[in-house]
């Protein structure tokens, strides 16, 4: 009897906190490790209402240039005022645009306009001046990429060039007079390890972007794969692009004596397929092992910026790298069709300025126009 009193006293005086502790959730967010959401929404810091004007603290200011006498020489060109904003972003840098002092660079067909410090747009007056009054509607360029397959060419030629500054590691570039160059060139195309892999007569726009390139698709095994039910295999194929592009912008000065341009080049060589024998997947029927492969690639990519007067000839040495197409190996200067070593030469590029279609005697029915591609990156 005691016992049971004892019980019943100790039960009524736990009751009251039990029902406490289930009507009193514990609102501490600490003990379980979470944050809880707030109760009212947090606004938004994307706009504080503040000012309603431009910051000018820097002295920028507002201009427009009339760019039409440019844009309306490339009537069939999509958007041929992409070309100049390319180029003010090569000159200034990309970055500029997108820290102190805020600037802004918009383009149609017929107005550029800027905002930006008095500094910034004396460096854009004189781009678009190299558009809008350079007179002529189209020019030929003599873009040449060969291939040789030993540096040795210079041994007797390096006395006819004179070096200019070049950025990409291994990369050399000499100006030669057209006399010097049209010498070197009769040298190089007697030796039978000399190629060239494009047409070199380019016809394009002041300030355009023309690309030349040569592609093949290499197919190879990349994986296994099942199929229907499960227990059937499938080869699953992958391609690699291997060939070069090569990238071309020329800006002339307004007086046309003069031409920079912007160069990029990339090559890419599939070396050879590396065989891989893999285990089949569990439960299927067939071979316990199949093999598959994977590309053993070499690339490599040239981007450059150079001046020089029209009447001198450009080359670019990219050093001793994967040739830009699928060729054959040289031994001692001599074709080698046994050699199972990926191929390597010298790769020169040759840029020569030849004046209009009508000077340089060609017609002018190719346009770089339809062969653009796009290219954004880094200027």
């Amino acid at each position: 009897m005691k016992t049971q009193l004892f019980l019943c006293a100790l039960v009524m005086i736990c009751l009251p906190s039990l029902v406490i502790a289930q009507g009193s959730p514990n609102t501490n967010p600490g003990d379980f490790g979470f944050t809880p959401r707030p109760a009212t929404a947090v606004a938004s810091p994307a706009s504080n209402g503040g000012e309603e004007t431009l910051p000018n603290r820097h002295g920028q200011v507002w201009r427009k240039y009339d760019i039409r006498p440019y844009t309306q020489k490339l009537s069939d060109h999509e958007h041929p005022e992409q070309a100049i904003i390319d180029w003010i972003l090569r000159e200034t840098g990309t970055d500029h645009w997108f820290r102190e002092p805020l600037g802004l660079l918009s383009a149609n067909r017929n107005t550029l306009s800027v905002y930006h410090t008095p500094a910034t747009h004396a460096v854009v007056s004189r781009i678009v001046d190299r558009f809008v009054l350079n007179k002529s509607a189209a020019q030929v360029l003599g873009v040449c990429l060969a291939t040789v397959s030993s540096p040795n060419w210079r041994t007797k030629s390096q006395h006819l060039m004179r070096p200019v500054t070049v950025h990409t590691p291994g990369a050399e570039a000499w100006l030669l007079s057209k006399e010097n160059a049209s010498l070197l060139l009769t040298d190089l195309r007697k030796r039978s390890d000399y190629r060239e892999h494009n047409s070199p007569n380019v016809i394009i726009h002041n300030g355009q972007t023309r690309d030349i390139h040569r592609f093949r698709p290499r197919s190879f095994i990349r994986g296994i794969t099942t199929t229907g039910n499960g227990t059937s295999l499938q080869k699953q194929t992958g391609t690699v692009d291997e060939g070069y592009l090569l990238q071309v912008s020329p800006l002339f000065s307004t007086d046309g004596r003069a031409v920079d341009v912007d160069i990029r080049c990339r090559v890419r060589q599939v070396e050879r397929l590396v065989p891989l024998m893999v285990d089949s997947p569990r439960g299927t029927t067939g071979p316990s092992r199949l093999q598959i492969q994977v590309p053993q690639m070499s690339q490599w990519h040239l981007k450059e910026r150079f001046h020089w007067a029209n009447d001198q000839f450009l080359l670019i040495s990219c050093g001793v790298v994967a040739t830009p197409e699928w060729d054959r190996a040289f031994t001692l200067g001599m074709p080698n069709p046994f050699s199972s070593v990926p191929v390597r030469a010298n790769a020169l590029i040759f840029i020569e300025c030849r004046g209009t279609p009508q000077q340089a005697l060609l017609k002018p029915a190719k346009t770089a126009g339809s062969q653009n591609q796009q290219y954004r990156g880094r200027y």
